[in-house]
């Protein structure tokens, strides 16, 4: 009965082990480059000091950034301004003072002068959360390499109010895995959906003050 007992438990153990052995790792995002609909120019790497080379776009789950051009302005200034003005004002306008009246080429000259200078510089990399296609602007991402409390760096972001409840949890999920372990800074500050509209305004300004919570 004990050597019975005894060859069982050692076929349980192999199995174990076996189950172990063959579950397949987390899969982790990757650098990989996807063709550009609106920045066709943009075909040099970017350095940063620390020799990291920051991607030019991600594909996500039926979803996919590129850096914010001036080319990217119609849709762009469609999706903040006629979807998502009153959401966006009460989520950004104490921290940054946006959105604001401005018009389609004003809208055009900020994307130019504020979020695509600083792309090339590295100050602050923004892109824009589009349709698979890249026909329609879902949204925007803005990643500070800077202090934030215990963080090297801190992003935040926003999605036309349509498409929140349709893409929100899987863009911050994919974003926060994407940040946390293919950019050079370690865990990023991300606050997301977690947050209400409300809270999320606090945290920024407070992150503008380079205060996390």
């Amino acid at each position: 009965m004990k050597l019975c007992l005894f060859i069982l438990m050692g076929v349980l153990l192999m199995n174990m082990n076996v189950s172990a052995s063959t579950t397949p790792p987390t899969p982790v995002p990757q650098l990989i480059q996807i063709p550009m609909k609106w920045v066709p120019e943009l075909t040099t790497d970017i350095v940063l000091s620390n020799g990291f080379t920051p991607h030019h776009g991600f594909q996500g789950t039926n979803w996919r950034m590129e850096p914010i051009h001036r080319n990217l302005s119609p849709i762009d200034y469609v999706a903040w301004h006629d979807e998502s003005w009153n959401d966006l004002t009460t989520i950004f306008e104490a921290a940054w003072g946006w959105p604001r009246e401005m018009t389609e080429a004003q809208n055009a000259n900020d994307l130019e002068t504020l979020h695509y200078a600083r792309f090339l510089t590295q100050e602050m990399i923004s892109y824009e959360i589009l349709s698979p296609d890249g026909n329609r602007a879902y949204g925007s991402v803005y990643i500070l390499p800077e202090a934030c409390g215990k963080y090297k760096a801190f992003a935040f972001y926003w999605i036309t109010t349509p498409m929140r409840h349709q893409i929100e949890a899987t863009v911050h999920a994919e974003l926060k895995q994407w940040l946390n372990t293919v950019w050079p800074w370690g865990e990023t500050y991300f606050p997301g959906p977690e947050l209400s509209d409300a809270e999320r305004a606090h945290a920024y300004q407070l992150m503008v003050r380079g205060i996390c919570l």
